[in-house]
C-alpha cells in the first residue's frame, strides 16, 4: 500500500464525495458480499468521517468529550445493567404493530422526530433505544447493552479478522492513498470492527425483529442504523424512516448519485418538506412522502414575538466547532454594537469553550449558549442566524431568520439552499460585517417544512 508525501490541502466535502462516488462505480462497492452481508453501506459514512477528520478538513466531531479507559468501563458497565430489568428488549410486549428506535436526541426527554408516530401507535408500538440517551415514560426498551457488547468484541476481534485482508477494502485503501497522499495502513482493521460490530448487532436485531413478529420497522437516522435496517431486509419487514436532519447532494448518509440499488435502505422516507427528496439522489428503492415537521410548527408558535434587531446567532457544529467559533469571535470584534452568540452542538462541551474564550479574551456583546434556553427561543428572537451546514440552520430559516452561511468545509451540504437564494455565502468575518444586512429571509419556508400531516400511519400500513 502506497504513502506519498504530505497532505494537500484544502481538500473539498465535494472532492471526498465525488473520490467515494468514483470508487463505488470502479469497485461495485454496493454489490460486494461477505458471506450473506453487504458491509459497504455500514461502513460508508465512518469512512466518510474517518477520510475527512484524516486529510484535515473535518476536526474530531466532539471536541472535549473524548472518556478515560475508567469511564468508558463505568459507561459499558452501565449499559450492561438495562438487561437485568424493565428495559430488557426481551421483556415486555411481544407482538404489536411496530418496532421504533427513537433518535438519540432528547428534548426534555422526548424524541422530537417520531413523538407523533409513537402517540399514533401508542401501546401496539415497541420502542428500541441503542444510543444511551432514554426517552421519558413507559414501554422503551434498551439495545445499549448490545451496542456494548458488540463494539467490545468487534474491537477485540478486528485485530486477527479476515475481513482485514478484503480485496475490496484493500482496493479503497490503496486508492485512498494515492488519491490524498496520506497513510491508510489503519483503514482495513476499522473496516473489521465497524463491520464486525454491524454483522453481531444485525444478528441479535434479526432474532428480536422475529420472536416480536413485527409488521413493520421505523427508525431515524437509518445511515447511522445500517444492523436494524439489514435485519429488516432478512426478516421481509418494510422500513420506514422518520427525517431528522439535513438531506443534500453531499450527505453520504443519503446521496447515491444515479439512484442505484442500495442494499439497506429504507423502502419510505418521511420528509419534513419537498425540498429534501427534490433536491438530492436517494437509493432507487426509497419512495418519499411529506409529511412535515410538528415539533417546528410547535415550537414556532410557542417562540413567536418580537425579535432584537442586534443579535446574531452561529450555531456550531463538532466537526468545524473551532473554526466557526475563532469566525465568530472575530465577527463579534467587528460588530461590538451586535450581540453575537456561539450556540454550541447539544454533544459539545460547554467548559472547553469558556476556557477558550478566556484565553483569548471576549469581545463586547459575544456570549456562549448552551442547551440553555431553547434553540428555538434564541433563534426566533435573532435579526440573523449564521453557520455552516447544521440542520438548526433550516429550523431558523422556518422561524423567519435571517441566514449567512459561511465558506468553511461542509458549506457544499448546503449549495441547493444558495441556489434557491435563500441565504448569502461570505468567507471572512469582514465580509460577514459589511453583508450582514444582506442576509434574506427563505422565500418558501413550506419547502423546507410543510405544514404537518393529521395522521402519519396510513390505514393500509402493515
Amino acid at each position: 500500500m502506497s504513502t506519498q508525501g504530505p497532505v494537500r490541502a484544502p481538500i473539498s466535502v465535494r472532492e471526498v464525495c465525488e473520490f467515494i462516488w468514483d470508487l463505488e462505480r470502479r469497485l461495485a462497492l454496493l454489490d460486494w458480499r461477505e458471506g450473506d452481508a453487504y458491509p459497504w453501506p455500514a461502513f460508508r459514512m465512518p469512512f466518510y468521517y474517518w477520510l475527512m477528520q484524516r486529510v484535515g478538513t473535518f476536526e474530531h466531531p466532539h471536541p472535549g468529550t473524548s472518556r478515560s479507559r475508567l469511564e468508558k468501563l463505568r459507561h459499558h458497565a452501565g449499559n450492561l445493567t438495562s438487561l437485568l430489568g424493565p428495559r430488557n428488549p426481551w421483556f415486555g410486549v411481544r407482538s404489536g404493530r411496530a418496532v421504533l428506535i427513537p433518535s438519540g436526541r432528547k428534548v426534555q426527554g422526548g424524541d422530537l422526530y417520531s413523538d407523533q408516530l409513537r402517540l399514533e401507535l401508542g401501546e401496539a408500538v415497541s420502542v428500541l433505544e441503542d444510543s444511551g440517551q432514554r426517552q421519558t415514560g413507559t414501554g422503551t426498551a434498551s439495545l445499549d447493552a448490545w451496542v456494548s457488547l458488540a463494539s467490545a468484541t468487534a474491537r477485540a476481534l478486528s485485530a486477527h479478522s479476515r475481513l482485514r485482508r478484503a480485496a475490496p477494502i484493500l482496493a479503497v485503501a490503496d486508492a485512498t492513498a494515492r488519491q490524498f497522499g496520506l497513510n491508510a495502513r489503519d483503514l482495513p482493521r476499522l473496516f473489521a470492527k465497524e463491520t464486525l460490530q454491524f454483522l453481531l448487532l444485525r444478528g441479535a436485531m434479526r432474532r428480536l425483529l422475529r420472536w416480536k413478529r413485527t409488521p413493520h420497522l421505523y427508525l431515524v437516522a437509518g445511515y447511522t442504523r445500517a444492523y436494524a435496517l439489514a435485519a429488516a431486509r432478512d426478516c421481509s419487514i418494510p422500513v420506514t424512516e422518520l427525517q431528522h436532519g439535513t438531506i443534500t447532494p453531499y450527505h453520504l448518509g443519503y446521496s447515491y448519485p444515479g439512484r442505484p440499488q442500495v442494499p439497506y435502505a429504507p423502502q419510505e422516507l418521511l420528509t419534513f418538506g419537498r425540498f429534501w427528496s427534490e433536491s438530492t439522489e436517494l437509493p432507487a428503492q426509497t419512495r418519499t412522502r411529506v409529511i412535515g415537521a410538528p415539533y417546528v410548527k410547535r415550537l414556532a408558535e410557542t417562540h413567536s414575538g418580537p425579535r432584537d434587531s442586534g443579535s446574531v446567532v452561529f450555531s456550531s457544529q463538532g466537526v468545524i466547532g473551532r473554526r466557526l467559533f475563532d469566525f465568530a469571535l472575530e465577527t463579534a470584534r467587528l460588530l461590538p454594537d451586535r450581540k453575537v452568540v456561539f450556540r454550541l452542538h447539544p454533544n459539545e462541551r460547554l467548559e472547553s469553550y469558556e476556557t477558550l474564550l478566556n484565553t483569548l479574551g471576549p469581545p463586547p456583546g459575544f456570549s456562549l449558549s448552551h442547551q440553555s434556553p431553547n434553540v428555538f427561543a434564541l433563534l426566533a428572537s435573532a435579526e440573523a442566524q449564521a453557520g455552516v451546514f447544521s440542520t438548526t440552520l433550516f429550523e431558523g430559516m422556518a422561524l423567519g431568520t435571517r441566514t449567512i452561511l459561511i465558506d468553511l468545509p461542509g458549506v457544499e451540504y448546503m449549495k441547493p439552499v444558495l441556489d434557491r437564494g435563500d441565504a448569502i455565502l461570505v468567507d471572512t468575518p469582514e465580509a460577514f460585517a459589511r453583508r450582514l444586512a444582506e442576509a434574506p429571509l427563505a422565500r418558501d419556508r413550506s419547502a423546507y417544512y410543510a405544514d404537518p400531516v393529521s395522521k402519519i400511519v396510513r390505514p393500509d400500513t402493515p
